[in-house]
C-alpha cells in the first residue's frame, strides 16, 4: 500500500515520464475508458458537474451516478466500472477515498475538489486515488486523459508488483463475506423478531454457534460458553428424551431433523414446549458435518390448540346431553301420564300395594322429568344466556303463587310459612323462569326445615333494586361448603343426606338470575338458619 501511494505521487510530479506512459497519452482520449461512475458526497448541487460529464455519452462512454459511498458501492459490486470520479468539492472527507480502495483496489479513483483545495488533493493520493481534478477548472478533454492516464498508471504499478489478480480475487472474496454477512444479519433479525433461534452445530467438532434468542428459549440471558446436542439434552424432560434422542439420529441420517418437545428452563424451572427444525450439510463424500436450524418457543400455540381441543370436546359432550335429556323427556311424559290414569283408577280397581308401588313410580318418573328439564335449560342457558322472554309482572304475585304451591306440603309437617310483601310490585322479567328459581329455592327450604319449624318470604324494593328473601331454620350449610353451592352437580354434605338431587337446581338459578342481570347469594349459620337472597337491578323494575 505504502509502496503504490509512493509511486502514485512520483508519477503525478515527477519530470520524468516514461515511454509506455508517453504513447498511451498520445492516443485517443477515450481509448481505456468505458464506464464512469461519479459519486457525489452528500448529495451536493453539481448540475453543472453533472452536465459537463454528460457529455461524455456522445462519445459512447456509460456515465452513471450515485448520491452516497453506500449506494456506490452497492453499485461497483456489479462490476463494469474502469474509473471512479469522487466529489469531495464540498464534505473533503478523503476517508471516503480509503473506502473505495479497500473495496475495490483495481479501479482507479479520481478525485474532484476545488480550484484551491489543494491539501484534499493531495490527502486523497495517499489514501489510494489516482489523481485529483479541480471542479471549477474542468476540461473534458483533460478529464478524458486524466482518466486514461490514470488507468494506465494503475495498469503499470499493479503489474509491475505482480498482485493484480490476487488482490482482485481477494477482494471479490471479501465483498462475497460482506454479502453474506449482511444476509446473515438480516435473517437473524427476522427469526428475532419471530422470537425464533438460530444455531449452527458443526457434528465433527459436537460444538454449536446460536443466536442469543436461542439461549434465551432455555432461561439464559446471555449465551452460554458452550452448546451442543449432549447440553441440549440435560434440558429436555426425562420422559422426553428417548424420542428426542432417536429423532436427532434419525435427522442425521436422512439430512433432515423435526421434533417437539418439552423442556425445564434454567431460570425459574418453568416446563415449556419447543420445536426444533433442522437441515443437514454434508461434504464432498456425503459425510454429514454441520446441522443448521432453528427453535422456537411453541408453549402458547400448543395451549391454545389444547384449549381449541377442550372446548371442542365440551361441546359435543354439552349438544350429546342436549340431544340424549330432549329425546328422553317425551317417553316420560307419556309414561307418567299413563301411571297417572293408573293411580286414579281410570282402569279399574287396584290392591293397596298395586296402588302405592305404581305412586312410587310415578314420582320417580316425575324426578326423572325434572332433571331433564334441569339439564335442557342448562344447555339452554349457557348457550344464550340472554334466552329470556321478558314481560311486566307483578311480583307479589308471582312470589304468591310459589308459597300458595307448598303450603299443603308445610302444612303436613307443621312447617309455618310467613310472607312479608307490599300489596304490589311491578318488574319486567321473564314470568317462568324467575318462578321456577323462586319455587326452587322454597322447596329446597321445605326439605331442609324440620318438622315444627318455619320458613319466611320476604319481598322488598328500593330505588335501586328488588330483593327477594326465603330464610330456613334448617340444618344449615357449612362455611367451606358454601362457595361451591351454585356450581353445577355441585351439593354439600347435608344435601345429599336430605335429598337426592342433581346438583343442577342452585346452578339454574344462578344462570337465570345473572340473565336477568342480577344476582343471587346465600348466608348461612350451621344449625340455625339458611337465607338465599335475589337481587334484581332496577333496569328490571317497571
Amino acid at each position: 500500500m505504502l509502496f503504490c501511494q509512493m509511486t502514485v505521487t512520483i508519477y503525478r510530479y515527477s519530470t520524468y515520464v516514461s515511454p509506455n506512459f508517453v504513447e498511451i497519452i498520445m492516443q485517443t482520449d477515450f481509448a481505456m475508458v468505458q464506464n464512469i461512475l461519479l459519486i457525489e458526497d452528500k448529495q451536493v448541487d453539481t448540475a453543472l458537474l453533472s452536465h459537463k460529464l454528460s457529455e461524455l455519452k456522445e462519445h459512447g462512454l456509460s456515465f452513471e451516478q450515485c448520491a452516497t459511498i453506500d449506494d456506490g458501492l452497492r453499485r461497483l459490486k456489479k462490476g463494469d466500472i474502469d474509473v471512479i470520479l469522487l466529489d469531495l468539492s464540498v464534505s473533503r472527507r478523503v476517508d471516503n477515498v480509503e473506502k473505495l480502495y479497500e473495496k475495490v483496489p483495481w479501479i482507479p479513483i479520481i478525485v474532484l475538489t476545488k480550484s484551491n483545495d489543494t491539501d484534499t488533493g493531495m490527502k486523497s493520493l495517499t489514501c489510494g486515488a489516482q489523481d485529483y481534478l479541480s471542479t471549477d477548472e474542468l476540461d473534458l478533454h483533460c478529464l478524458c486523459r486524466a482518466m486514461n492516464y490514470a488507468i494506465a498508471r494503475k495498469q503499470k504499478i499493479e503489474s509491475h508488483d505482480g498482485f493484480t489478480k490476487v488482490r482482485r480475487d481477494i477482494t471479490e472474496r471479501m465483498l462475497a463475506q460482506q454479502e453474506i454477512a449482511e444476509a446473515k444479519m438480516r435473517l437473524s433479525l427476522a427469526l428475532e423478531a419471530a422470537a425464533i433461534g438460530v444455531f449452527d452445530l458443526d457434528l465433527a467438532r459436537n460444538s454449536a454457534w446460536r443466536s442469543l434468542r436461542h439461549d434465551e428459549i432455555f432461561g439464559h440471558a446471555q449465551l452460554l460458553p458452550e452448546w451442543n446436542f449432549d447440553i441440549f439434552a440435560t434440558y429436555i424432560v426425562p420422559e422426553d428424551l428417548p424420542s428426542a434422542k432417536e429423532a436427532f439420529l434419525l435427522g442425521v441420517e436422512h439430512s433432515s431433523f423435526r421434533m417437539q418437545c418439552k423442556i425445564i428452563r434454567a431460570d425459574d424451572n418453568a416446563v415449556r414446549w419447543i420445536s426444533v427444525r433442522g437441515e443437514i450439510l454434508r461434504n464432498d463424500q456425503g459425510v454429514p458435518i454441520r446441522m443448521m436450524g432453528t427453535v422456537a418457543d411453541i408453549t402458547d400455540i400448543n395451549e391454545k390448540q389444547e384449549q381449541k381441543r377442550l372446548l371442542a370436546i365440551m361441546k359435543e359432550r354439552e349438544d350429546f346431553m342436549a340431544t340424549l335429556t330432549h329425546d328422553m323427556k317425551n317417553p316420560l311424559i307419556g309414561a307418567n301420564q299413563l301411571l297417572k290414569m293408573f293411580v286414579d283408577g281410570s282402569f279399574g280397581e287396584m290392591t293397596k300395594q298395586q296402588h302405592e308401588m305404581l305412586q312410587c313410580l310415578k314420582e320417580t318418573n316425575s324426578g326423572l322429568l325434572k332433571l331433564i328439564a334441569d339439564l335442557i335449560d342448562v344447555y339452554r342457558f349457557e348457550k344464550d344466556a340472554d334466552f329470556l322472554w321478558t314481560a311486566d309482572c307483578d311480583l307479589v304475585n308471582l312470589v304468591s303463587s310459589c308459597v300458595h304451591r307448598i303450603s299443603p306440603f308445610a302444612k303436613i309437617r307443621s312447617i309455618d310459612v310467613t310472607t312479608q310483601m307490599p300489596d304490589t310490585m311491578a318488574a319486567l322479567v321473564d314470568v317462568s323462569k324467575l318462578e321456577r328459581v323462586v319455587q326452587n329455592l322454597l322447596d329446597n327450604a321445605l326439605k331442609f326445615a324440620p318438622k315444627g319449624g318455619s320458613i319466611g318470604v320476604k319481598l322488598l324494593g328500593s330505588e335501586a333494586s328488588t330483593v327477594i328473601e326465603i330464610e330456613d331454620n334448617g340444618p344449615g350449610i357449612e362455611a367451606d361448603e358454601q362457595p361451591r353451592l351454585f356450581q353445577r352437580f355441585a351439593q354439600g354434605t347435608v344435601g345429599k343426606r336430605y335429598s337426592g338431587g342433581s346438583g343442577l337446581g342452585l346452578y339454574l338459578c344462578k344462570q337465570i338470575i345473572e340473565a336477568h342481570g342480577g344476582t343471587i347469594a346465600c348466608t348461612s349459620q350451621p344449625h340455625s338458619s339458611t337465607i338465599f337472597r335475589i337481587t334484581l337491578p332496577k333496569a328490571n323494575n317497571v
